[in-house]
């Protein structure tokens, strides 16, 4: 995380680091990303744009300080009880569960940036868990990436542009409901939609899919880590 040494000398600074990220974060769980602006930020904290500059270099900056900010600390797996399975379970619905209170987060946290500790230690809490079972390296981070991106794709598909679409639900039965009567141009979807179990919600996918990719890793995961002892190539 970007840090500003103290200040030695002239009037105290009239905000911190801190208080500006929580800011832009507000700003942007209530409006969107295109809410944040340096001059809308500014005006929330009682300083010029200008001013802003004290504290952070850029808009970059300040997105990463969010970014950092919004996903918190990494959880413990080691102190999760269970198999390597049960752990990466836990940290795909810790991911999941990071993303609703700020909607803007997964399309933030994405591409070639600044990554802060926090951060870091997402990634990090993962392929520990990886490296115990034999699977480390590039394999574990393409593995971590893999479970990550599952659960960012579960969440993007129940969202619209950087904040959720409330009227997902009812979207979908209304097109549920024309699909229906035409369903003898599209039998298989039909019975689909028919399902008792009903249509798939964000959760029902992703924990379809988290046990698809895990079902995979396990394969990989018994091929690398044999009977014997020696690890074979992935």
């Amino acid at each position: 995380m970007t840090t500003r040494p103290p200040r030695s000398r002239g009037p105290r600074p009239r905000a911190d680091l801190d208080r500006i990220t929580r800011a832009a974060i507000r700003l942007a769980d209530e409006g969107g990303t295109g809410a944040v602006t340096l001059k809308r930020l500014g005006a929330e904290l009682g300083l010029s744009p200008m001013g802003l500059y004290r504290y952070v270099d850029s808009k970059d900056e300040l997105v990463a300080l969010m970014v950092e900010a919004a996903v918190g600390p990494a959880p413990d797996l080691a102190a999760v009880p269970g198999d390597w399975r049960r752990k990466l379970e836990l940290y795909a619905r810790r991911v999941a569960a990071t993303w609703p209170p700020h909607p803007w987060l997964p399309w933030l946290a994405t591409g070639h940036r600044s990554v802060g500790p926090n951060e870091a230690g997402w990634l990090e809490a993962p392929l520990g868990v990886l490296e115990g079972v034999g699977l480390s390296g590039r394999d574990g981070i393409h593995a971590v990436l893999l479970i990550a991106g599952h659960v960012r794709n579960a969440h993007m598909t129940s969202s619209a542009g950087t904040q959720p679409s409330h009227d997902t639900g009812r979207l979908g039965d209304r097109m549920s409901a024309v699909l229906l009567e035409h369903g003898d141009a599209y039998p298989a979807l039909a019975r689909a939609l028919r399902d008792p179990s009903g249509p798939p919600c964000e959760v029902r996918r992703r924990e379809y899919g988290l046990d698809r990719v895990l079902d995979g890793l396990a394969v990989v995961v018994d091929r690398v880590r044999p009977a014997g002892g020696s690890r074979k190539a992935v």
